[in-house]
This record gives C-alpha cells, sequence and structure tokens, in this order.
C-alpha cells in the first residue's frame, strides 16, 4: 500500500514525537561495567505506552502495565556487590522520588517467569528532594540511576525494579516503573526486611500526597521501606529536611535556591560531588548544557521566583512581557544552550504571546503551570540536536514564575485584612 505524501508526511510526524507523548520510560539496563545495553534486552518491556501507573493498589505496581513476565526478555548474569542501573530513554522531567529495590525470586519460578507476587521486595536504593530555607525541589534532569547490589544478600534470580513517583499533580502520584531481570551469583546468607508490592504504600501516605507547591513543605519522608544496606553499599537517606539537603540529591548543591543563572557551572559540578557516589545525572555528567543555578528544579523557590526566568515563556499563564523582562536581568547562561530548547522556546513563546495573561491574573492554576511545563519539555524532546543532553532550562524557569506568582498570591490571601 503506498502512502499519499501528506499521510507519509502524518506518520513521521506521529512517530517521531512518540517519546514525548509516552513520558519518559526505563527502558535499559546498566550493566556492572557501566555497559548500557540494548532498550528492553534485559528490562521487560511493558504494553502501557504512556508510561503512569496511578492506582496505589494495582499489581501494575510491580513492573508495569503487561510486564507480569518476561519470557522474552534475557537475564543478566551478575555478582553480588557488582554496580547496575537503569537508563530512561529521556529526561524524567516531573518531580518526584526515586527507588530502586530488588525482589527475590521464589523457588520453582525464574526471574523470566516471577510476576512479583509476594513479600519479596526490598529497597537497594533511594533518592529523595533538596531540601533549603524556601525551597523544595527534585532533579529533573537524571537519565542514568545506578546503586551497588549488597554483597551479603544470598544468590540466585531476582528481579531489579526501578520506581519513579511523579508528584506534580497534587494528590495524584503517578508511578513510572520497570523491571530488569538479574541472576546473582555470590553473595551471603543476609536476611532483608521485605514488602509486598502493591501494599507497601499506603494510598494515604504523605509521601505521595504531599503539596510541594504551599506551604512550601521543609521535610519529607521517602515513601515505601527503608533502604537496605549491609554495610557494604552506601545506600541512601530516606529522609530530608531543612536546610539540611538530601545526602543522595543530585541537586544537593547548595547553590539550588539560588537564581544567579551564572553560577550554573559550579552549581552542576557541586551537585554531582555532593550526591550519592552512584547516582548520575545528564547535567552532572556533561558539560555541553549550561542551565540555571543547580540542576533545574521542579518546584517554587520563595524568595525570587522570577529572576532566573529565561526568554522564553512556556505558559498562556505567565505573561510574555514578565517573561522578557526578567529574563534581561538573568545572566545569559540561563539561555537554552541546546538546539532543542531554544527550538522549543522559540515556539512555546511565539503561542504563548497570543494568548497570554497578567502574572497576577487568577487564572493561574498549578496544573496549568505544570501542563505548560509539560508542553514545553515535550517540544524540547522532540526537537532535534546533535547528540548532547536536553535543556529544560526555559521550560524550568518559566514554571518557577508561573508557580511563584501564584505563591504570592495565596501568601496575599492568607494576609489578614488591614483596618
Amino acid at each position: 500500500m503506498k502512502l499519499t505524501s501528506a499521510a507519509a508526511s502524518a506518520a513521521t510526524a506521529f512517530a517521531f514525537i512518540q517519546p514525548a507523548l509516552a513520558h519518559y520510560r526505563f527502558t535499559s539496563f546498566i550493566a556492572p561495567d557501566g555497559t548500557v545495553t540494548d532498550a528492553y534486552e534485559y528490562v521487560r518491556q511493558n504494553t502501557n505506552n504512556n508510561s503512569p501507573v496511578e492506582d496505589v493498589t494495582s499489581t501494575d505496581l510491580r513492573c508495569n502495565v503487561g510486564a507480569d513476565s518476561g519470557s522474552g526478555t534475557s537475564t543478566y548474569n551478575v555478582t553480588a556487590g557488582d554496580t547496575v542501573g537503569f537508563q530512561s530513554d529521556i529526561a524524567v522531567f516531573h518531580p518526584g522520588p526515586f527507588g530502586m529495590y530488588l525482589g527475590k525470586v521464589p523457588d520453582g519460578e525464574t526471574a523470566a517467569s516471577w510476576d512479583g507476587s509476594g513479600s519479596n521486595w526490598f529497597k537497594i536504593y533511594e533518592l529523595g528532594p533538596d531540601i533549603e530555607p524556601g525551597s523544595f525541589t527534585f532533579d529533573t534532569t537524571m537519565t542514568s540511576w545506578t546503586t551497588a547490589i549488597p554483597e551479603t544478600i544470598t544468590a540466585g534470580d531476582y528481579l531489579l525494579r526501578m520506581e519513579h513517583i511523579a508528584l506534580h499533580s497534587t494528590g495524584d502520584p503517578q508511578w513510572y516503573i520497570s523491571c530488569a531481570q538479574l541472576s546473582v551469583a555470590g553473595g551471603g546468607s543476609a536476611s532483608p526486611d521485605t514488602v509486598e508490592i502493591p501494599g507497601y504504600i499506603a494510598a494515604d501516605d504523605e509521601s505521595i500526597t504531599i503539596n510541594m507547591y504551599y506551604p512550601i513543605p521543609t521535610s519529607y519522608e521517602m515513601p515505601g521501606p527503608t533502604v537496605f544496606t549491609d554495610g557494604t553499599t552506601s545506600g541512601s537517606s530516606s529522609s530530608a529536611s531543612a536546610p539540611a539537603a538530601s545526602a543522595t540529591s543530585v541537586a544537593a548543591s547548595s547553590a539550588a535556591t539560588s537564581v544567579a543563572a551564572s553560577s550554573s557551572a559550579a552549581a552542576t559540578s557541586s551537585a554531582a560531588a555532593s550526591s550519592a557516589p552512584v547516582a548520575t545525572s545528564a547535567a552532572a555528567s556533561s558539560a555541553a548544557p549550561s542551565s540555571s543555578a543547580a540542576a533545574p528544579s521542579s518546584s517554587i523557590v520563595a524568595s525570587q521566583p522570577a529572576t532566573s526566568a529565561a526568554a522564553a515563556s512556556t505558559s498562556a499563564a505567565v505573561s510574555t512581557s514578565a517573561a522578557v523582562s526578567t529574563s534581561a536581568a538573568a545572566s545569559t547562561s540561563a539561555a537554552p544552550t541546546s538546539a532543542a530548547a531554544s527550538t522549543s522556546a522559540a515556539a512555546i513563546s511565539s503561542s504563548s504571546a497570543a494568548t497570554s495573561t497578567s502574572t497576577g491574573s487568577s487564572s493561574n492554576t498549578y496544573n496549568s503551570c505544570w501542563s505548560d511545563y509539560n508542553k514545553c519539555a515535550a517540544e524540547a524532546n522532540a526537537a532535534p540536536n546533535t547528540g548532547g543532553n536536553v535543556d529544560f532550562s526555559a521550560c524550568e524557569t518559566a514554571r518557577t514564575t508561573c508557580l511563584g506568582t501564584i505563591a504570592r498570591r495565596m501568601h496575599r490571601r492568607a494576609q489578614p485584612a488591614r483596618l
């Protein structure tokens, strides 16, 4: 069957934007030698094209929709103590905590056949927010995560489960999940405390129902069980509070609340140095992009939320004139440095000019800020680049401005009336 020119163009365009429509997925296993394996070679492929699972009671929380088994997936041979991990297809641009779990395959099953049922799961890695006075942020630039398999666990088949819980829509958490199939040799006789999935997080748990925007949280307890450490692995901290940052946050730089975008290079370096040794970030691993201070944050900064705004607005709720006026005061390093971000920022800016409203308008809502951010991020991911990391700085700063406007408006409304 021969496609017409218009039909062929539409098909090509649809194929091109598929990754953006599918949010982000943990598609590849990272081997002990650092090799990033082919997508779904050792990771079970799910049938959930839109990725998130939203029912905390669903068995799909184990390995995602349609991934109850992995008969068509290979199993990777590792040794206890090896460093392993996952790589995503695009940057994880929603804010929220990360976790990595091991599930011990029961006797009589294999890594390819086990559906993840039973109380067999224990956590070996987590990455939470960076909390500073006036700010609550998650790293939204990461594309890879690694950690060590505890040396003392028993040998056998395991599922390695990667989890990201997106908190951008308050009260409606989204799970992004993948499972890799492993066969672990060596090890010892450790017996970690285990949990069952679902059941490891309650629907009303504050860690997944938290409003991360207003009032700005000053502490956070990570969801799920504590990280199992046997003294041979670093694990991660399970909570964070102000003013100390989470010990494992890749955004743990003291510059996380700074709006001086010109210090981005130093902030990125500091963030990488202060993170857990096994956590890697797209921002930390490449010197190519120059973005705003600290890894682009996923929250509002109470002190000066608009001063690092880039030239482009990503939201109809953010005034174009406000974005332009604040960008003039920002360091030029806050501007996108990749073709992807530049292209998307220009496209969003031109569309927002026709629909922009006053930054003080009551039409600004948290959902509209995040909706426009997601559109901008999708544009940035879909735009062609030269192979470097995608720069979301324009999207991040416009979102911060939008959320900051709402926070200030709510703060004013909360003040007692003056006589």
